[in-house]
């Protein structure tokens, strides 16, 4: 589990990049949300949690049945 601004900016520098094509931005439940998406579907879901002006926390769904909930729109 990554803790605190500077492990997650850490870990996004380090391996953030690798996914960036491809993902979108997305409101999951009114809330703000990534969309990680291949040609088969979507393959996780980053959902933020907004105190203030920062991101205080990010829940990520990964389970494939719970995945095919979420469909991407062009």
């Amino acid at each position: 589990m990554l803790a605190g601004a500077a492990d997650v900016a850490r870990h996004t520098v380090t391996v953030g990049h690798r996914f960036a094509s491809l993902c979108q931005p997305a409101l999951v439940n009114g809330a703000p949300a990534i969309i990680v998406s291949a040609p088969a579907g979507p393959l996780a879901v980053a959902r933020l949690t907004i105190t203030g002006d920062r991101v205080a926390a990010i829940d990520l769904i990964l389970d494939p049945a719970r995945l095919r909930a979420y469909v991407v729109e062009d």
